[in-house]
């Protein structure tokens, strides 16, 4: 997050523009699973978890819902779980 406001802040001045930072109330930061017992393995095809299938609805919906102008995951269970999300989006 730093790394994200210095760089937004350098930019404006390098660019002639009066400062700026990003709202951090603007963000929201979720871990696609809270508890590791409810995460599948990535390599699986089939999620058969409820608690996991009940999470990828609520990310689907929330996807859905405040359609992000950019959504940033880390690490590979992030990135399929969100993957996934999107694929039940439409």
């Amino acid at each position: 997050m730093d790394e994200i406001q210095d760089y937004i802040y350098r930019s404006c001045i390098n660019d002639g523009i009066y400062p700026r930072r990003l709202d951090a109330d603007k963000l929201y930061i979720r871990n696609a699973v809270e508890d590791r017992k409810d995460r599948a393995l990535v390599t699986s095809l089939k999620w058969k978890k409820k608690g996991l299938n009940r999470k990828l609805d609520e990310l689907s919906g929330l996807i859905m819902s405040y359609k992000p102008i950019i959504i940033i995951t880390f690490g590979q269970f992030s990135y399929e779980f969100t993957r996934r999300a999107f694929k039940k989006k439409i």
